[in-house]
């Protein structure tokens, strides 16, 4: 059981009558149901390597700066190629995505001339009117104060004695005149294959489908011209990581629909999520291990895998102190 002054800041007591809150965003309920013993390192905590970020997360921040700077330029009728392609080029540098030459995805995407190629691509494709598809609003946020509820009864489920609430931000927040609903980027490896198919289950994809609803009613409905928008879809953009001199192959952007059932199903998986985090907090239950990821963590080996690996406590503890840092910059989706 975790000291009562070093509670991650995902976790609060509310003032009014006491009863604890969870906060947590995709990637604590992730963390928790992949790995409660990582969970536990990266999230309460806050442990990070002191070496490089995993390729995946680099890339992936890359990509959420250039399609921001992208969009936000579309809404303001502002977006010029060369600026974004400069745009682009800097922030290529400036995470420093030349140290990762060595890695076979730097490699599969061409590396910078390939990424400068891909840049230009997505620009030609999508400025093109698709499917009447006009981006909206940007970073939209949620979290402590309680925009997205999962659970306010705290005395509904035995097994859940607290209130429960989703984090996040929606990067992006689409319209096509009947469909209101975030959109995501994804990569892909294989051309002619339907990429969609492992984002169907995905429980990410589905929160910001969940989330939608609620932030559509609390920052869009009363809009003139936006009453009556269906809330149940996500947009993803699909981009092959290969070279691919075919726009209609390079790019794909596909719908996914949530039904009530799927969404009202996906609540009570995170609620059991979040039990479990709550008994790891507040019932002092020990960490399970999934030793099917220690070298399997999303295609990679887990970084705390060297550290799981040995015989004493004093030794994970040497590791831990050599390799591995506390955070400065603690959790916060709702951060700017």
């Amino acid at each position: 059981m975790i000291s009562l002054s070093n509670l991650p800041n995902f976790i609060q007591k509310a003032p009014t009558d006491g009863v604890w809150e969870l906060y947590l965003d995709h990637s604590i309920l992730s963390s928790a149901r992949m790995c409660e013993a990582r969970f536990w390192l990266d999230y309460v905590e806050a442990k990070e390597s002191k070496g490089m970020i995993s390729w995946p997360l680099a890339y992936g921040s890359l990509i959420h700066e250039q399609m921001e700077h992208y969009y936000k330029a579309q809404m303001e009728g502002k977006f010029e190629l060369r600026k974004w392609l400069e745009f682009s080029v800097a922030k290529w540098y400036e995470l420093r995505m030349p140290a990762y030459k060595d890695y076979p995805q730097f490699k599969s995407i061409g590396g910078f001339e390939g990424f400068v190629t891909s840049t230009t691509q997505y620009a030609e494709y999508y400025n093109r009117s698709i499917d009447n598809l006009k981006p909206i609003a940007l970073e939209i946020p949620f979290g402590k104060a309680k925009e997205v509820p999962l659970l306010e009864d705290h005395t509904l489920y035995r097994y859940a004695p607290f209130r429960l609430y989703l984090s996040g931000r929606m990067d992006f927040i689409f319209d096509n005149g009947r469909n209101i609903g975030p959109l995501d980027h994804k990569s892909f490896s294989i051309a002619g294959k339907n990429p969609v198919l492992g984002y169907e289950v995905q429980e990410g994809m589905t929160g910001y489908v969940y989330a939608m609803d609620y932030i559509y009613k609390n920052h869009f409905a009363i809009i003139p011209g936006m009453f009556g928008r269906s809330t149940n879809i996500l947009f993803l953009n699909f981009m092959l990581t290969k070279t691919e001199p075919d726009l209609n192959k390079k790019f794909q952007r596909i719908p996914l629909y949530k039904t009530p059932y799927q969404l009202e199903a996906w609540r009570m998986r995170q609620i059991s999520t979040a039990a479990k985090i709550y008994q790891l907090l507040f019932e002092d239950r020990v960490p399970d291990f999934n030793a099917h990821v220690c070298t399997n963590y999303f295609h990679s080996t887990c970084p705390y895998q060297p550290v799981h690996r040995l015989g004493t406590e004093q030794d994970m503890f040497t590791i831990l102190s050599k390799d591995f840092q506390v955070r400065q910059n603690q959790w916060n989706p709702e951060a700017e």
